[in-house]
């Protein structure tokens, strides 16, 4: 046992003395304290004892504050070995001291005070090298601009001095762009997949996806370029382009009447002035439909209206189509047309330029029998002899311009003061009579218009009783169609008949008991088929009023009626025939008798009252008459026989109806015509009765090809203003020669029992359809709308197609893909494809996800006819710069749609290699110069700087500037000849140095340097100054050269940079300059521990001096031997 402890002992004893050595011999050294970045305690530690030291704490006193900080550390260092130790924990402040404490884990405690930012290791290394020679203020002598405009400045006058003078380049808008291609694909139709897969569709490398085409049908779409109305249809509104599409832009046309009926009463019309409602300026009208209704107005004439002539339409398709010609008093004559629906007006011509005081009325209307054209023939105020009457025709729609009639008679200009129409009233016939009163030289005339000029001209009487007064009158034979004239002729009358020619004129004397001058005629014809009887009237200026019957070949025995007559200034006497074979009923207004006074003529039995000056009488609302107006219903259906209308003494004018036994329904139209002088109305009964049937009938017209067809389907989309319309369409059947009412190229319908409903219908022809063209390839189309109705039918074309069909081989595919969804500038799309046959006609589409669906022109729509070579690739693209995000969905999925066609049975193959979508993004703004200097007379300086002083119209813009790097044949990217900054000043400077490998930036004494700046908007890039300095290899200092000497601060220990390390400089040389700086200068290096010194001495004779370098309190100096000027 006591061995056993001894033994114990002595090793115990052993152990300490060994641990007495170690930490006696243990021996740390605090090589340096300092701060990084974020203030925390870095020191430096070498152990220079011969044992691995283990450091356990690290203890900081502050000596200020007495206060104490120790954290737990593991640090092992080795003998010899220095180590720098960051701490996580411990920080330090710059200017403070502090005592370092290290604790070892063998009990041994190691410090050092230190002063945060005026530490100096006694380790500290200055080095002084003298480096290149500077060639300063070189300046660009060229530029390149390679994004932007041009704006202003020179080179290198703008940038050698900072003022107002810029070289100035305007951004330009720059994009960025990315490759998608399709993910999957659908079959289109009966397409089928041949060979290759949808990678195959990445690249351009002749690897195809390719399908197979399938038979169908090709309809070609053609549509009308001609629609016409036929019969008396009329177009209200549209065009052929608008039968192009089912949109409701519509073709309207108006139908015509088709049928009337022959049991309503007729209708009739009277116009007249009166100075009530509106005044003498606006014409009235009144409507009679078996009882007259309420006063209507017209709009103004151009002065107040005088006389006035009315007349129906002779055709049926326009029954309710009347004309009131009136002729104011500044001697115009003004137009008024209803066509059933609404009033147009025309001004026509002027009569006179001064009214006369006398009843004139150098003007009249009529009717074409057949046609339904009216002429209006007026006296003119021209003085050119060939034009002593005017005329207008009314087509229908339109007047025509003004035509001329020429009094072959005179070569001088002929003043008319009466004109007379009358239209001949036999089937199929139109002819006019006309009678005219010369004023100029009393004659009275005939003439014919014969449906397309005027001629037989026959001259009834050289010299009429009075050319002021309607002293010549006209009438028709009813039967034979033969023209009666007559005209005054002292007091007798003249009288020529028109048989295809004129007879000599003959006289007729009238009333055999009196000589006095004719004042007044009138002559109507009997409207009954197979009678020829005219009645003629006289008033002369012995106040008598007399008559005589025309049987159709002679003149029966005259017969004087009254001998007394209100007046012969005025026409106080008119009569006309009941309707049929019945008889004349002649007023008269009976010397100062209030009453209508009547009396009537019976075939076979003569006048009744027969007595002269013997009338009947109705009392009614008239006084003493002085204009009488006496208009027979041509129908003969209804109530109202003749109407009668007369103005009495009070200007009065009463309107009275005859219903084939009395007088009766009368009313007084107006209070006041305001003048007896002229005959202020006129009467006129509608021709027809009321309208039960209204037609619309319209021939489209177009053209399509001349191709082999094996069907055609036609198609009408139509719509009828009223229900129920009976609708036939037909085309027309070119080796037929008409319509077919059967069949192929025929259908019928009844329309819609809802009104304005649009309804499509379509025939399909497989039996011959080339019949349905002709040579041209013309088709024709016609559409006859009927509807028993008097209602007015308006028949609306919406769509007419006509579309041939041709065998035809097909092929298409639907690719899809994604993309990203941001914003785009333009999307660039392209397909690289072929065709097994040559000339497919190719579509190509882009998905439209806003408009939803595929575009058919525009953006998004390719069309061309592939290569005439089989197997020809083709690449075709386009570029959407409009609304490109149109063409992706909100997750940016897009569809592309590739068909093409070709006509025939042979089937095709379509290949396709590659198929791009590539989207564009804006990447911003950019303005990027090369400014290059072309007078540096070594490749291989030492070093290169460059000023470059600058702005942007904007702040905040990025700007990059780099030198090209003629080794790497590029301009650098980063490190050396690299510099990022963002501008946010006016006229900031920067420098872009090269202080390593400066000659890979030189070549053939060329430098480019180049400025790119970038923002989000566009702006301009300014630049006032660019410079640039370069040093080169020399031994010696010249005469008034800088020279740069590098000044190193390291740690002669560790080798590590002193970085940021104050330095005082001083040179001793009695003119040396320190470039930038003063003489002595306070300094510091960078954070590689250096700084370039650039010197320079300007002692002529040249001088030897010294370059002192402290830091802190270690110094280096560099002996430097100035050159003599010149030497």
């Amino acid at each position: 046992l006591n061995t056993r402890t001894q033994t114990a002992y002595q090793r115990v004893v052993r152990e300490m003395h060994q641990l007495d050595l170690e930490r006696t011999q243990e021996q740390l050294s605090i090589r340096r304290v300092k701060t990084d970045a974020e203030g925390r305690l870095r020191v430096t530690i070498t152990n220079r004892g011969p044992y691995t030291a283990h450091i356990i704490y690290i203890g900081v006193l502050d000596q200020e504050d007495e206060t104490q900080t120790f954290r737990e550390v593991d640090i092992y260092i080795d003998p010899s070995e220095t180590v720098t130790y960051t701490s996580p924990s411990l920080t330090l402040t710059e200017g403070k001291t502090y005592l370092i404490l290290l604790i070892t884990e063998r009990g041994n405690i190691f410090e050092a005070e230190a002063t945060p930012g005026l530490e100096v290791s006694a380790d500290t290394i200055i080095e002084i090298t003298p480096g290149g020679l500077w060639a300063k203020d070189r300046y660009p002598s060229e530029y390149l601009i390679e994004t932007g405009t041009y704006v202003s400045g020179t080179l290198p006058g703008s940038v050698q001095e900072v003022d107002g003078d810029y070289f100035q380049v305007l951004s330009e808008l720059g994009v960025s762009t990315i490759s998608y291609h399709p993910s999957g694909y659908s079959l289109l139709g009966s397409t089928t997949h041949v060979s290759g897969s949808i990678s195959d569709l990445e690249e351009e490398d002749d690897a195809y996806m390719v399908f197979q085409s399938y038979e169908t049908s090709q309809e070609t779409p053609y549509h009308p370029d001609e629609a016409s109305p036929l019969g008396w249809s009329q177009r209200l509104s549209g065009s052929p382009s608008d039968l192009r599409s089912d949109d409701d832009v519509y073709m309207v046309f108006n139908s015509y009447i088709s049928a009337a009926s022959t049991t309503t009463p007729s209708r009739a019309l009277v116009a007249y002035r009166s100075t009530d409602g509106s005044g003498a300026l606006y014409p009235k009208y009144r409507e009679f439909y078996e009882t007259w209704g309420s006063q209507m107005e017209l709009p103004p004439a151009s002065a107040n209206v005088r006389s006035i002539r009315v007349a129906y339409c002779t055709r049926l398709e326009r029954l309710q189509e009347v004309m009131v010609i009136t002729l104011s008093d500044d001697g115009y004559l003004h137009a008024y047309v209803y066509n059933g629906t609404k009033w147009s007006y025309t001004l026509l011509g002027r009569v006179w330029t001064t009214a006369p005081a006398t009843p004139d009325r150098p003007f009249d209307v009529a009717y074409e029998g057949s046609s339904g054209r009216a002429l209006v023939v007026y006296a003119n105020t021209l003085t050119d002899g060939t034009r002593d009457l005017s005329y207008r025709i009314w087509n229908g729609t339109a007047w025509s311009e003004e035509y001329y009639i020429d009094d072959l008679g005179h070569s001088d200009h002929v003043r008319y003061r009466w004109v007379l129409l009358e239209t001949n009233p036999k089937a199929g016939s139109n002819e006019i009579g006309m009678v005219a009163v010369d004023g100029s030289n009393s004659d009275a005339n005939a003439a014919i218009w014969n449906g397309s000029s005027w001629g037989e001209w026959q001259e009834i009487t050289s010299s009429v009783s009075t050319p002021y007064y309607e002293c010549a009158a006209l009438a028709y034979e009813y039967t034979t169609g033969y023209l009666m004239a007559v005209a005054g002729y002292g007091d007798l009358v003249a009288w020529t008949r028109y048989t295809g020619t004129w007879s000599t004129p003959s006289f007729l004397d009238i009333n055999p008991g009196a000589a006095s001058n004719m004042r007044w005629l009138v002559m109507k014809g009997q409207r009954a088929e197979g009678f020829n009887r005219l009645m003629l009237l006289s008033l002369d200026e012995a106040n008598d009023a007399c008559a005589v019957v025309w049987d159709g070949s002679q003149w029966d025995q005259s017969v004087r009626l009254d001998n007394r007559m209100e007046t012969y200034a005025t026409r106080c006497l008119d009569g006309d025939w009941e309707p049929g074979e019945g008889r004349f009923i002649v007023v008269g207004g009976d010397r100062n008798i209030d009453a209508i006074s009547y009396k009537i003529w019976t075939p076979g039995t003569g006048w009744t009252p027969f007595l002269e000056n013997l009338w009947y009488r109705y009392w009614g609302r008239t006084t003493d008459q002085r204009w009488v107006q006496v208009r027979a219903d041509p129908r003969g259906v209804g109530e109202a026989m003749l109407l009668i209308g007369t103005v009495d003494d009070g200007r009065d004018l009463v309107l009275t109806r005859w219903d084939g036994s009395s007088m009766g329904g009368q009313i007084e139209a107006t209070k006041s015509v305001n003048t007896l002088t002229y005959e202020t109305f006129e009467i006129a009964f509608q021709l027809y009765g009321e309208p039960t049937e209204r037609t619309v009938e319209v021939e489209m017209r177009g053209g399509s090809d001349l191709d082999d067809w094996n069907g055609l389907t036609w198609i009408v989309d139509s719509a009828c203003t009223v229900p129920s319309a009976s609708v036939t369409l037909q085309l027309y059947d070119f080796e037929a020669g008409g319509y077919p009412t059967s069949g192929d190229g025929y259908i019928h319908y009844n329309s819609s029992s809802t009104a304005n409903t649009d309804e499509t219908v379509n025939q399909t022809i497989t039996d011959n359809p080339e019949r349905f063209r002709d040579g041209a390839g013309r088709w024709r189309l016609k559409a006859t709308v009927v509807k028993g109705s008097g209602t007015p039918l308006r028949f609306k074309l919406d769509l007419v197609e006509f579309k041939p069909m041709r065998p035809q081989q097909a092929c298409a595919v639907e690719l899809t893909g994604s993309s990203d969804a941001e914003d785009w500038f333009s999307l660039l799309w392209r397909i690289d494809s072929s065709w097994s046959v040559g000339e497919v006609n190719v579509t190509l589409q882009l998905y439209d996800f806003e408009a939803g669906g595929y575009p058919t022109s525009g953006d998004g729509y390719i069309n061309y006819l592939s290569s005439p070579n089989p197997y020809t690739d083709e690449m075709k693209m386009q570029n959407v710069t409009s609304n490109p995000e149109a063409f992706r969905d909100v997750d940016g999925s897009w569809r592309i749609r590739v068909m093409g066609v070709k006509d025939g049975s042979t089937p095709l193959q379509l290949r396709l290699d590659l198929v791009e979508y590539q989207p564009r993004e804006s990447a911003g703004y950019t303005a990027s110069t090369a400014f290059i200097f072309t007078d540096v007379p070594t490749d291989d300086p030492e070093e290169l700087r460059f000023k470059l002083v600058s702005d942007h119209t904007l702040s905040g813009v990025g700007v990059v500037l780099q030198l090209w790097n003629y080794t790497a044949g590029a301009y650098a990217s980063g490190g050396v000849g690299y510099l990022t900054y963002t501008s946010t000043e006016a006229n900031e400077t920067r420098w872009l140095n090269v202080t390593e490998r400066a000659g890979d930036f030189v070549e053939g004494g060329r430098v480019r340097f180049r400025m790119t700046s970038s923002h989000s908007s566009q702006f301009t890039q300014r630049v006032n100054r660019l410079k640039m300095d370069y040093s080169y290899s020399s031994d010696e200092l010249p005469y008034d050269v800088y020279k740069t000497y590098v000044i190193r601060v390291y740690d002669g220990v560790t080798g590590e940079p002193r970085p940021y390390a104050s330095l005082n400089i001083y040179s001793n040389g009695t003119t040396v300059e320190f470039e930038g700086l003063s003489n002595p200068a306070f300094i510091h290096a960078d954070e590689e521990g250096v700084y370039r010194l650039s010197l320079k001495s300007l002692t002529p004779e040249g001088e030897v001096f010294k370059l002192y370098v402290l830091v802190g309190s270690v110094a280096a100096e560099r002996r430097i031997v100035q050159q003599p000027r010149g030497g």
